[in-house]
């Protein structure tokens, strides 16, 4: 399971550590490669994200953002994206993309509740 942020693989020591195998820290970078890809930024910043990848053919992302319209000093707000949802918006064009709630939904029909 790899980790990363935008601050960089160190500052995810404690949590790796606490976490144990098989986690590790790594950039940004290495962490998109994965062919399952959750993502959990704000909302605003997916963009940067999708910037970091040229392609992101085969990868599934997960989209757990939330549509906020600012996330600093406090959540707020609420982007509006007309007909599109946050997971329409914010998916990379090469990649197979699913919001959080359909994936729960999912997960929960996989065990039976």
């Amino acid at each position: 399971m790899y980790l990363s942020n935008s601050r960089g693989p160190d500052s995810l020591a404690d949590l790796v550590a606490e976490l144990g195998d098989p986690a590790q820290a790594v950039t940004v970078e290495q962490a998109v490669g994965a062919d399952l890809v959750i993502l959990a930024l704000p909302f605003l910043r997916v963009p940067e994200l999708v910037d970091v990848v040229a392609d992101w053919t085969g990868r599934v992302v997960v989209d757990a953002t939330n549509q906020f319209a600012e996330y600093t000093p406090v959540y707020s707000g609420y982007v509006d994206l007309g007909e599109e949802t946050g997971s329409e918006w914010g998916c990379p064009p090469s990649a197979r993309c699913n919001d959080h709630q359909g994936v729960q939904r999912d997960v929960r029909q996989l065990l039976g509740g």
